[in-house]
């Protein structure tokens, strides 16, 4: 992991979903605070280093990506929702020498390259994903499988060397990723803090 100086987390929410956590806001009738809200956290310290907004509760995750790449520097590993699921968006933070993990799409077509590791409980390999059209053009990554118990957790990350990021540090990297979101009251507490204060003004 050394080779990474940040290690942030991206993620949406709808703020109606959110807030529904806050005892401050409890009150507050359903429909009102309907927005969507892009945040980018710090693993390391779990606050907040930037937060965008969107009026449309439905607005898609594109909306946030012009923002993340102003945002990320080089040497930054990105842990992203799901809803980032955008090849030109996955190649623009590549050329910018940003690396993330993300999940794998259900029913994704992948072509695979190599095979670094093939075991009961892991797999490790080299794959393309894409058509080569404009809107899904050819993107190379790592696809890492895991078996947990009966269920396979897939990891894409653009990291190609797995001596740079073995497998499991990924899997593991990855899954911080849901305690955070789980155990969100530091999160939650410093939203409510600093940031309130702008749905009332």
């Amino acid at each position: 992991m050394s080779k990474f100086e940040k290690i942030w987390i991206v993620d949406c929410s709808v703020l109606e979903a959110l807030f529904c956590k806050l005892n401050s806001l409890k009150d507050v009738p359903q429909g009102q605070l309907a927005r969507k809200m892009g945040t980018v956290i710090d693993l390391s310290t779990r606050l907040p280093v930037e937060i965008w907004f969107q009026e449309n509760s439905k607005a898609s995750e594109i909306k946030f990506e012009l923002d993340i790449l102003n945002l990320v520097t080089a040497k930054t590993l990105l842990l992203l929702d799901r809803g980032f699921y955008h090849f030109n968006f996955w190649l623009l933070l590549i050329e910018q020498k940003v690396d993330f993990i993300t999940r794998l799409k259900k029913g994704a077509s992948i072509k695979p390259l190599q095979t670094f590791t093939h075991s009961y409980a892991l797999r490790d390999r080299l794959v393309r994903l894409g058509s080569g059209t404009k809107k899904t053009p050819f993107i190379t990554l790592r696809l890492i499988e895991v078996r947990s118990g009966k269920t396979w957790h897939f990891y894409l990350i653009s990291v190609l060397d797995p001596t740079i990021l073995p497998p499991y540090v990924v899997a593991d990297v990855y899954q911080k990723r849901w305690r955070i979101e789980i155990n969100q009251p530091q999160y939650i507490d410093k939203d409510e803090v600093l940031h309130l204060s702008y749905y009332w003004n």
